[in-house]
């Protein structure tokens, strides 16, 4: 039963073509603990037919997302940007972090990625259909500005969840730590005076509210772009995570939502027959055994909860699909019927609602019958033509 639970996360009935869903750019920083959850991310965009997506890399990082993502159809477009050969404190070939000989390095391979910003802009540009969204890494900050030349919507993800992101943030913007010597000194996050924390919990030099220097100019970098973007994207669900999702987005301008565990949207591979083959995610990350143990002894089911929310009704099900209409913009048609005569000419979009039904007046009955529920706008004309300038115009 477990394993064919695991085949309904993702899982929905046949929709339209990938011509009629919205094209999303995936900008992962160059970091295989980055990069997986995206991946993730994606098949759940391509099995809930809610849009297709097109991921920008670096030439030798682009052979991982491939083979990661080669059992769909079509396979998804991957864009190779260049990385430079020539950074300064790295040695060449250097392209993820996984290469590099120590995290010492960390800072010098960040600042080397600021150097895709071009090519990426350009690229982003060429895009055919143009991109409906961006979900970037919040390490690449250097995509905000190309985002907003374009009017495309910025969405964040560093997969960090909503304990960590609100309570950063409560610190970050408050500074209860200021002025503090001890390192071992408590004092209280705001906006949840039962949380205590001292400035150890923090690494350096995040643990000083005073500091200046190369290295926090780049976290204060990614803080900015994310205040510029249109929201944020959390590997979380609001059932563990609620008092902090909720208090994020009631207090702060930048809304989030929660969309995982997106680790129970992997599909293993396994060899066989004439090539790989997917295979049920039943036991991806051990979510079938893991129990959580709370202090009072009893052991709550963390794990069935995971899998619920991702379900077909769960709230991380829900809160992506809301996500990916709101980001789309409000004046998107779901679904458009054109009629001349007794002829369907066009339907795009999906969904059982319609938006917009243009009909005559000889046929408007019988048009009208045939929906399920009246249309939010209803156009009648004798003699017109349609166009994908006139659809432009009314969208």
């Amino acid at each position: 039963m477990a394993a064919m639970a695991a085949d309904t996360i993702g899982s929905e009935p046949p929709a339209p073509t990938a011509g009629t869903l919205p094209l999303v750019a995936i900008f992962p920083f160059i970091s295989k603990g980055h990069t997986i959850p995206l991946l993730h991310l994606a098949r759940l965009l391509h099995r809930r037919r809610l849009a297709t997506f097109t991921f920008f890399t670096t030439p030798l990082n682009a052979p991982f997302i491939r083979a990661s993502l080669n059992d769909l159809l079509p396979p998804p477009a991957v864009v190779e940007l260049p990385f430079s050969r020539d950074a300064p404190g790295l040695s060449p070939g250097v392209e993820s972090t996984g290469q590099l000989p120590s995290m010492s390095d960390f800072n010098a391979f960040c600042r080397a990625t600021e150097r895709l910003r071009e090519p990426f802009k350009r690229a982003l540009a060429a895009l055919q259909p143009p991109a409906a969204f961006l979900v970037s890494d919040s390490f690449h900050f250097l995509t905000v500005d190309s985002a907003a030349a374009f009017g495309i919507p910025r969405l964040v993800f560093d997969g960090m969840g909503w304990f960590v992101q609100t309570v950063s943030t409560l610190v970050g913007v408050g500074m209860p730590h200021a002025g503090l010597i001890s390192n071992v000194k408590p004092f209280q996050v705001p906006g949840f005076p039962q949380i205590w924390l001292t400035k150890a919990d923090f690494p350096p030099p995040l643990d000083d509210p005073d500091s200046h220097g190369l290295e926090k100019d780049f976290p204060l970098e990614v803080i900015e772009a994310t205040a510029k973007s249109r929201g944020i994207i959390r590997n979380s669900f609001h059932d563990m995570e609620a008092a902090f999702s909720e208090h994020w987005n009631r207090h702060f301008p930048i809304k989030g939502w929660s969309v995982g565990p997106l680790c129970l949207a992997a599909v293993a591979l396994e060899a066989g027959g004439g090539g790989a083959r997917p295979r049920s995610p039943a036991v991806v990350g051990g979510w079938e055994t893991w129990r959580l143990q709370s202090e009072d002894g009893r052991h709550g089911e963390l794990s069935v909860t995971a899998r619920r929310v991702m379900e077909h009704g769960g709230s991380s099900w829900c809160s992506l699909e809301e996500m990916v209409k709101e980001v789309c913009g409000k004046k998107e048609l779901r679904r458009i019927l054109i009629h001349i005569g007794s002829k369907l000419v066009t339907s795009s979009r999906s969904g059982s609602d319609l938006d917009l039904l243009v009909s005559d007046p000889v046929n408007y009955d019988v048009h009208i019958s045939q929906v399920p529920k009246r249309p939010s706008l209803v156009l009648i004309g004798c003699r017109f033509s349609v166009s994908d300038e006139c659809l432009s115009d009314i969208t």
